[in-house]
């Protein structure tokens, strides 16, 4: 069975819910009229106008809502994506410091090995030049013949038991010293017998040595210059790396305060679309109450009824 239900003339039938409709008579009161019902009408249209006006601003307001949520949603994710370059290029100049480091430091070892080599290069010229001196020394006194042959105390003079003149050796020999308070001839490499042939041979070797000596020491310092030029070097450009590094930390620190400034503001925009779409729903429902309700006066302001048919 179904059946229309219908107002009478001057009445309305107006939507209450979206499952329920009433007939209302005009003015809020009990008795139909038409007249009154026109009065309705023309009230509700000039509602409905202003409404729909609203509704239109309600859908510029969450139109315009929604581009700045989508806007800084982008912001957001470029912000992101910013922060996340950022720290990468901080673990790679991280690493890059690591290595400069190690760079620095087996620089720094090999300046200290070089240091080293040449200080002892240096210990054995000098013991080659004592010696040296001290045969240079006996060569220059000997002429004075007081001499001491083999065996004999060469050292320390002290002018009573070795004299100036006498802390010398004759030649083939050469003055040892066992302790600093004793010092005797002695032939050449611990011979038993002076050997004037042999000392001759012997120093010619010396100087050789000395000679050698020398080179290979202007060589440890060469590559000592080179160590340390390196080393030098390699703390310039830690240092710089380590600028580097400390600026772009700096740029990450940046970069990850304006990501979560940035997604804070993306999540109030988007609060704010949703806000700004529930009130353009809304508005746009009361317009469209607002509209039915008029065209329901309109219709309930004629002789003509039904005014049930048109409301549904």
């Amino acid at each position: 069975l179904s059946l229309k239900a219908c107002c009478m003339p001057g009445c309305a039938c107006i939507l209450q819910t979206m499952e329920y409709s009433q007939c209302l008579a005009p003015a809020g009161g009990r008795t139909c009229n038409p007249s009154k019902a026109a009065d309705e009408a023309r009230l509700a249209k000039q509602l409905a106008d202003k409404e729909f006006v609203k509704d239109w601003n309600a859908s510029l307001e969450a139109a315009t809502a929604k581009t700045k949520a989508e806007r800084a949603l982008n912001a957001s994710a470029t912000a992101d994506s910013l922060k996340y370059h950022h720290a990468e290029k901080a673990d790679v100049m991280r690493r890059h410091r690591q290595r400069k480091e190690e760079l620095a430091r087996f620089a720094k070892k090999a300046v200290a090995t070089a240091a080293r080599a040449a200080a002892a290069k240096e210990a054995e010229i000098e013991v080659l030049r004592k010696v040296i001196s001290q045969i240079t020394h006996s060569r220059a006194i000997r002429s004075s013949g007081q001499c001491r042959p083999v065996y004999g105390q060469c050292g320390p003079v002290d002018g009573q038991k070795v004299s100036k003149l006498q802390g010398c050796c004759i030649e083939g020999c050469t003055c040892h010293w066992k302790n600093q308070w004793f010092a005797q001839c002695r032939g050449p490499n611990g011979e038993t017998s002076c050997q004037p042939e042999l000392e001759r041979s012997t120093d010619e070797e010396r100087l050789k040595n000395l000679t050698r000596l020398k080179g290979e020491r202007s060589n440890l310092l060469a590559v000592m210059e080179t160590a340390d030029h390196n080393y030098s070097r390699a703390r310039q450009e830690l240092a710089e790396v380590s600028l580097a590094l400390e600026a772009t930390t700096l740029e990450k620190q940046k970069a990850e305060k304006a990501a979560k400034w940035l997604e804070v503001r993306a999540l109030k925009t988007q609060e704010a679309a949703r806000i700004a779409e529930q009130r353009r729903l809304q508005a746009h429902a009361r317009a469209q109450m607002l509209g039915l309700s008029a065209k329901a006066w309109q219709i309930a302001a004629t002789t003509a009824s039904g005014s049930c048919q048109v409301s549904k």
